[in-house]
């Protein structure tokens, strides 16, 4: 989806789900675990990391954790604040 898409349905987003700040160097998503949490980006970045390896950074107005919420499938990779 594109962020044109996103900030579309970012106000349903943010209505339905739960406001959270999160320390810095905090992990919040753990590669492998099974939940399926959905989290869009309010403000500041997160590193997405994959078997101790840097893939991405994720900034404001990003989804992460998108694959396990629609697949129901576990975690493929841990993202830290």
């Amino acid at each position: 989806m594109s962020h044109h898409g996103l900030a579309d349905i970012a106000p349903t987003l943010i209505g339905l789900g739960t406001r959270r700040s999160l320390p810095a160097d905090h992990i919040f998503i753990e590669q492998g675990q099974h939940d399926q949490s959905l989290f869009y980006l309010l403000d500041g970045s997160v590193e997405v990391v994959r078997d101790g390896q840097h893939v991405a950074t994720v900034h404001a107005g990003d989804v992460v954790g998108e694959y396990a919420f629609l697949d129901n499938r576990p975690r493929t990779a841990s993202v830290r604040t």
